[in-house]
């Protein structure tokens, strides 16, 4: 009999322990407008909260999803510390708040979250190089956000789809053609059509081919050359010779 009202008590200290060392945090996840108000709350957000460890580090520490009043309910057994609350949510820019402290209730201190929703526009246009239609050509927009990319048609014609809240950096790039970029580019429906210009080849110097002489031949020419002066110098000094022995006679 004692041994089962011990059990039952040590369960219940285990349970207890347990109570003491777990905390709920709760939230509410509604819409950001663009005029930074806030709109109607957001049902279905994946909702997660990481323990901060350090500066670049943290843990996974509990999930919940948003209700239809956008409500959340985050379980979790660390009761001390800061933590990242983050909200995920398709058609949705991805919503956070870092450095969140539990209050005495288990509440997080200003811990709603906002999420701005995606409002999608078309960048479109005809990319020419060198007043040719360029096929192939690369068109890119890079973000903080994400980044998009699709290549023109044999016409030179190309759609792009991006979110029309975010600033992007366009690219277009087409092998042998003069690359080009656009700073600061929000989509609206807008003709970006643009003529590259084709990259001028440099001409290449005139191939220079060594000319490879035979080893053999010329050193027979040198012996040659050779010859011809000394026989040159005998003559001469035969000539000299029969001069002065003429003179001599006379």
């Amino acid at each position: 009999m004692n041994i089962e009202i011990g059990k039952i008590f040590l369960i219940a200290v285990l349970l207890c322990i347990s109570i003491v060392n777990s905390a709920v945090i709760t939230g509410l996840v509604t819409e950001q407008m663009t005029d930074g108000s806030i709109g109607d709350s957001i049902q279905g957000a994946q909702i997660t909260a990481f323990l901060e460890l350090s500066e670049n580090e943290t843990e996974e520490i509990a999930t919940a999803v948003s209700g239809e009043d956008g409500e959340f309910s985050l379980n979790i057994k660390e009761k001390y510390g800061k933590y990242l609350i983050t909200s995920q949510k398709e058609g949705y820019f991805d919503g956070g708040v870092g450095g969140m402290e539990i209050d005495a209730d288990y509440r997080l201190l200003n811990g709603d979250l906002t999420m701005s929703l995606i409002k999608w526009s078309t960048i479109y246009g005809t990319i020419k190089c060198g007043g040719e239609p360029a096929q192939g050509a690369v068109i890119s927009a890079e973000s903080d956000y994400k980044n998009f990319s699709t290549t023109t048609n044999a016409q030179g014609e190309y759609e792009l789809e991006l979110p029309g809240n975010v600033p992007f950096l366009l690219k277009f790039e087409k092998e042998n053609c003069v690359s080009s970029s656009i700073t600061n580019v929000y989509a609206a429906d807008i003709d970006f059509s643009m003529d590259l210009s084709k990259v001028v080849e440099k001409s290449k110097p005139p191939e220079i081919i060594p000319v490879v002489l035979d080893t053999k031949e010329t050193v027979q020419a040198e012996s040659d050359n050779t010859l011809l002066i000394i026989g040159g110098v005998i003559v001469v000094i035969i000539l000299i010779a029969v001069f002065w022995f003429i003179k001599k006679r006379k």
